[in-house]
């Protein structure tokens, strides 16, 4: 059985005007491809601002350093000075403090301060054997520790509260009397200070 043409003349399409395409030629609107979409524009990025860190009220601020501390803080703090005195001397400062009611501390600075112009002299004199200032030899301990200690009793190590401000005036003392140390220089002017000889004159 052959193919009939629809399109050839005297067949249904031709009666009917022609292929279903070209019928509906005039009456369907052409089709158009779909408009392209515009690009995204990345919405702006708008810079970091600096924010100021503050430190949160629970932070405790540092301490105070012995640097800066204001001079009145720092003169209410104590810090014990140690000296090695003779049994007699603190036997006398026990006594001082009695009689007088003070403390240890005023019984030390009281002697030095009666004595300061003296304390040179007084070192020199416990170290030196005798001899004269304008000797060739360096001066000699009188005696050895061990006669020292026969004679006036072994020393024995008593200490007073100082403040800073004190403690670094004795120091001052320390280097220019030429002394070995604090207990050096404090010892020199407290057994000078409460000698029984000087008992009468100390203040």
């Amino acid at each position: 059985m052959s193919e009939i043409d629809i399109n050839a003349p005297g067949s249904l399409g031709s009666a009917f005007g022609g292929s279903a395409a070209g019928g509906l030629g005039g009456i369907l609107a052409p089709r158009t491809s779909a408009p392209a979409s515009p690009p995204a524009v990345a919405a702006p990025v708008p810079e970091p601002v600096p924010v100021e860190r503050v430190a949160p009220d629970s932070v405790p601020e540092p301490l105070a350093t012995a640097d800066d501390r204001p001079e009145a803080l720092e003169d209410d703090a104590t810090y014990p000075v140690g000296v090695y005195l003779l049994p007699a001397t603190i036997a006398a400062v026990s006594k001082r403090r009695k009689a007088r009611r003070v403390e240890n501390v005023n019984v030390a600075l009281g002697a030095i301060d009666e004595l300061c112009d003296e304390l040179p002299a007084l070192i020199a004199a416990r170290r030196s054997a005798g001899r004269s200032s304008d000797s060739l030899f360096p001066p000699r301990r009188s005696e050895s520790h061990q006669a020292a200690a026969a004679r006036d009793g072994r020393r024995r190590l008593w200490s007073f509260q100082a403040t800073a401000a004190e403690v670094r005036v004795i120091d001052r003392l320390v280097e220019s009397t030429g002394a070995r140390s604090r207990s050096e220089l404090i010892a020199c002017a407290m057994e000078a200070y409460l000698a029984p000889r000087r008992r009468g004159r100390a203040r």
